[in-house]
Parts: structure tokens; sequence; C-alpha cells
């Protein structure tokens, strides 16, 4: 499947264990529930893509174009997206433990408060969004980080 053109296919539910999608054009293609665990997708095109609930287990995403990919409830667990663009992807509830992300472009990429331990010190996330549970609002990383340390002023205050 290398440098396949499957852009807006309908691939739901299919089975791309160990695949080799190298530079594979999957823009705007569904991908929902699919299984591309240990797939090679380094420089694929998957701009816009639906990968909810996707498992992108151990995957190789180097270079990646993922901008605007909706990544709900993904499985990236253990995947490199090193230089991957992930610019306004939703990532909502997906899984980043051991993600490789370094140098990704994450401008505008959408997180939610429970992955931030995956990368708070880790990545430049000036430029993020968080979900807030609670509010049900998206927020800049500064307003979160903010909102934050608040919240641990006014606990120590009270703890005195």
């Amino acid at each position: 499947f290398r440098r396949t053109n499957l852009s807006t296919a309908n691939l739901k539910n299919v089975d791309f264990r160990h695949s080799d999608l190298r530079e594979a054009n999957l823009c705007e293609t569904i991908l929902e529930l699919t299984n591309l665990r240990n797939a090679d997708l380094m420089s694929a095109d998957l701009s816009r893509a639906f990968l909810y609930k996707a498992s992108l287990r151990e995957s190789n995403l180097k270079n990646a174009k993922l901008n605007g990919a909706e990544l709900k409830e993904a499985n990236l667990r253990r995947a490199d997206l090193t230089g991957a663009d992930l610019t306004n992807a939703d990532l909502l509830e997906a899984n980043l433990e051991k993600t490789n992300l370094q140098g990704a472009d994450l401008t505008g990429a959408i997180f939610d408060e429970s992955q931030i331990q995956y990368l708070d010190s880790k990545y430049d996330m000036h430029n993020v969004k968080i979900f807030d549970v609670k509010s049900r609002k998206l927020q800049s990383y500064k307003e979160y980080l903010e909102k934050k340390s608040f919240k641990k002023e006014m606990e120590d205050s009270y703890s005195i």
C-alpha cells in the first residue's frame, strides 16, 4: 500500500496491522475503529482523516500529516509522531501513553486535562487547546495553567 491513494475512502474496521502505508494519501479517509497497530505511516497524508477509536498503537507516524484529523479515543500508545503535523487535530481522550511527539506541530491541537501528564513538560504546549470537562469549554494552554495555579493557591491558603 506504499504511496497508495486511498483519499476519501471508507475503510472503517479494516485491519492494516503491520502494513506499509508510507507516503500513502489517506486524506479525508474514514478509518474509524481501524486497526493500524505497528503500521508504517511515515510521511503519510492523513489530513482531515476520521480516526475515531482507531488503534495506532506502536505505529510509525514520523512526519505524517494529521492536520485537522479526528483522533478522539484513538490508541496512540507508543506511537512515534516525531515531526508530525497535528495542527488543529482533535485528540480528546486519545491514549498518549509513551507516545513520541518530539518536533510535532501541535498548534491548535485539542487535548483534555487527563492527557497533560503525558505532554506537559516534554513538548511545546503554548498553542494547544485544553478541553475543560467541568465547564465543557475549550481553553488555551495559558488559561489552563492560570486556572491550575489559581486552584493550587486557593488550596494552599485553605490548608493553613
